[in-house]
C-alpha cells in the first residue's frame, strides 16, 4: 500500500537537559548612586541564590532547562515519491511533463526536516527579592556579566519583563506586551536628538523623582524628530511607524496605536487608566498595573517653560498630529476612570514619550 508521510517540527521542553549559567551584575538604588545590599537573586527553575553585598553586587551559577527540537511523524499526503533512486513530483499518477509513472512505492522520510533547529538554547528566570517580597523577574537565556537592576518597588512582581537596550547611549528600558504589541514600560529618557542634543529637551524637577525615574519630558516635534518649525505649522507625513526619538526598530504610537492597546486592557476604558498605573508614586489613589505598563505621573512642562501636575496625572504623546499646532496624546490622573483619555494639547508642551515596537 502506498505511504506517505509529511514531517512536522514540534518544539518542545525536554526534560533532565540543562545548561550551565554564571551570571553577575549589580543593583541599584533608583537614582542609581549607590548599590543596595541584602537583595536575594535567585534562578526560578532550581532554586540557587545569592545576596547582593554592600555595593550591590552579585554573582551567582546554575543551570537552566535546555529547549529542543522534538520531530513527529504526522500521517499526510504528499505529491513526491522516489522511483528508481529519484524524487519525483507527481499529480494524478503523472509527473510534470505528463508521463506516468509508478507511485505505489515506498519512500524514506528525513530525519529532520530542513530548517529545524539543531542547537538548543537555555531559558530562566531570575527573581529579585528583598524582605522575602519579590520586586523584579528577568529572563535570562545565557550566561550573563554585568546585569545592571534597580530596586524599584513600583514595578509588578508577576510581569516578567524583557529588556531593550538603545545603542545610541547605552540606555535600558524594560518592556512588556499587552496583547499583540510590545511597549516599552518606562518612559522614554534620551537625549540624542537634533542638532544639539539635549539642548532643547524639558527634564521635571528633582534628581531620583526626575529623569531617572520619570523619563524626560518631550515637545511633540521633539517627539517625532521634526523641525521646530512644525511647532506652528501641520505635518504632513504619516503617523503610522514613524521612529522620532525611539531607538531603532521602534515607534513613537499613533492614535490608533493607543486606542488598540487600551481596548485590550478594557475595551470600555473605563477600568484602563486603573489598570495602567504604577501602584505606587501616585498623589491620590494608585493603580492595579495588571499589565506592568507601570504609568507614572510625570506631569507636564507648559508652554512657558514651567512644570505642573508632577504626582497627579501623567501624558503621553502620539504620532498623530491635530492641524498646524496641536497633536493627539494620552492623559489619565491619580483616581480617574476616564472614558476617552485621548486630547489634543498644544504640540509645544512638554509630554512623557514611550515607544511601540514595529
Amino acid at each position: 500500500m502506498k505511504r506517505q508521510f509529511l514531517l512536522a517540527c514540534v518544539i518542545a521542553i525536554c526534560s533532565g537537559a540543562s545548561f550551565a549559567l554564571d551570571l553577575s551584575g549589580t543593583v541599584l538604588l533608583t537614582d542609581r548612586s549607590v548599590g543596595q545590599s541584602g537583595v536575594m537573586v535567585s534562578l526560578a527553575s532550581t532554586g540557587a541564590s545569592t545576596l547582593t553585598n554592600s555595593k550591590g553586587e552579585w554573582t551567582l551559577s546554575g543551570s537552566a532547562r535546555a529547549i529542543r527540537p522534538r520531530i513527529e511523524r504526522i500521517r499526510g499526503t504528499s505529491h513526491l515519491a522516489v522511483n528508481g533512486g529519484q524524487i519525483l513530483l507527481s499529480y494524478a499518477g503523472r509527473d510534470l511533463v505528463g508521463q506516468s509513472h509508478m507511485s505505489d512505492v515506498e519512500y524514506p522520510m528525513p530525519t529532520r526536516p530542513v530548517g529545524a533547529r539543531s542547537t538548543s538554547s537555555a531559558v530562566d528566570t531570575l527573581v529579585y527579592s528583598f524582605g522575602e517580597k519579590i520586586f523584579l523577574r528577568d529572563t535570562v537565556s545565557a550566561s550573563r556579566a554585568g546585569i545592571i537592576r534597580t530596586y524599584d518597588t513600583t514595578w509588578n512582581p508577576s510581569v516578567t519583563y524583557g529588556y531593550l537596550t538603545d545603542i545610541r547611549d547605552g540606555q535600558v528600558y524594560r518592556t512588556v506586551k499587552i496583547g499583540k504589541q510590545i511597549w516599552m514600560a518606562q518612559n522614554v529618557n534620551s537625549a540624542l536628538a537634533g542638532a544639539c542634543p539635549g539642548a532643547n529637551f524639558a527634564v521635571a524637577p528633582g534628581s531620583a523623582d526626575s529623569c531617572s525615574k520619570y523619563g524626560r519630558l518631550y515637545t511633540w516635534v521633539e517627539a517625532m524628530s521634526l523641525s521646530s518649525n512644525y511647532d506652528t505649522m501641520e505635518w504632513g507625513g504619516g503617523d503610522a511607524g514613524h521612529q522620532g526619538i525611539c531607538p531603532t526598530g521602534w515607534h513613537i504610537p499613533s492614535d490608533p496605536d493607543w486606542t488598540e492597546m487600551q481596548n485590550v486592557v478594557d475595551v470600555k476604558n473605563m477600568l484602563a487608566a486603573t489598570r495602567l498605573r504604577s501602584t505606587s508614586g501616585w498623589l491620590g489613589p494608585v493603580g492595579s498595573d495588571v499589565y506592568g505598563f507601570r504609568s507614572l505621573p510625570a506631569g507636564n512642562r507648559n508652554k512657558d517653560g514651567s512644570f505642573s501636575n508632577m504626582g497627579i496625572i501623567v501624558f503621553f504623546w502620539s504620532s498623530s498630529g491635530e492641524g498646524a499646532e496641536s497633536a493627539r496624546s494620552r492623559y489619565w490622573g491619580a483616581g480617574e476612570a476616564e472614558e476617552d483619555m485621548s486630547r489634543d494639547y498644544y504640540k509645544i508642551n512638554g509630554f512623557s514619550v514611550r515607544c511601540l515596537k514595529d
